[in-house]
């Protein structure tokens, strides 16, 4: 993970967001540093202080909405971003109209990045809400790809859903990426293909380590 592909992930997930919520847009173009043009938006300023106004333009768009929630995936990567844990604090202090869900795959990344042993980080001693996802049982997995697809109006094969739940382990995240895929591609085999990639991928980046910004 490089501080380009980081920058790219956060162009992607505002211009998700302006597509669905165009109230955004005007916030958006006021803040230096980001282009808009239509929906499509890019981070050309990379200085750390830039999350800071995405947080703020979503805070002050928020009151026409009713208020935000601000998912970030994987979050230990944006934690290499120098000041990303004094930000949250102060979104947590001073931005009451957003609700922040962290999220990652790393053991430990609560104690880490929200620092809720060390006095001294930003984040110590906010109240935190913490959710742990942990392995599904065989019959659990079965359940949770077929709810999906029914909520999807998939008629998806028993035999291809059977045979993902024996490859992924009951680990929930690689089932709902199977699942998307499944869903963008109608292909089982590809599926699974994109799964295994993306899975090894994961794995080398686990034992190689994620380059410091």
């Amino acid at each position: 993970m490089t501080i380009d592909s980081i920058y790219k992930v956060i162009s992607n997930g505002l211009e998700d967001a302006l597509s669905r919520l165009h109230v955004l847009k005007r916030y958006l173009s006021a803040v230096e540093g980001i282009e808009v043009v239509g929906v499509r938006v890019r981070v050309r300023d990379r200085k750390p202080s830039i999350l800071y106004e995405v947080f703020k333009a979503v805070n002050d768009a928020s009151p026409e909405r009713g208020g935000f929630i601000v998912a970030i995936d994987e979050a230990q990567y944006l934690a290499l971003i120098r000041g990303f844990t004094k930000i949250l604090a102060h979104v947590y202090d001073y931005m009451d109209n957003i609700k922040v869900i962290l999220t990652g795959s790393e053991v430990g990344l609560l104690d880490r990045l929200l620092g809720r042993k060390n006095p001294d980080a930003p984040l110590y001693g906010r109240p935190i809400l913490e959710i742990q996802m942990k392995r599904l049982s065989r019959e659990d997995s079965i359940r949770f790809l077929e709810q999906g697809f029914n909520e999807l109006n998939i008629d998806w094969s028993k035999s291809h859903i059977e045979d993902a739940v024996n490859k992924l382990d009951g680990i929930p995240g690689w089932l709902t990426y199977y699942g998307y895929h499944a869903y963008i591609t109608r292909s089982h085999s590809e599926a699974l293909a994109k799964n295994n990639r993306s899975r090894k991928q994961y794995s080398c980046q686990r034992v190689g380590g994620v380059p410091s910004i």
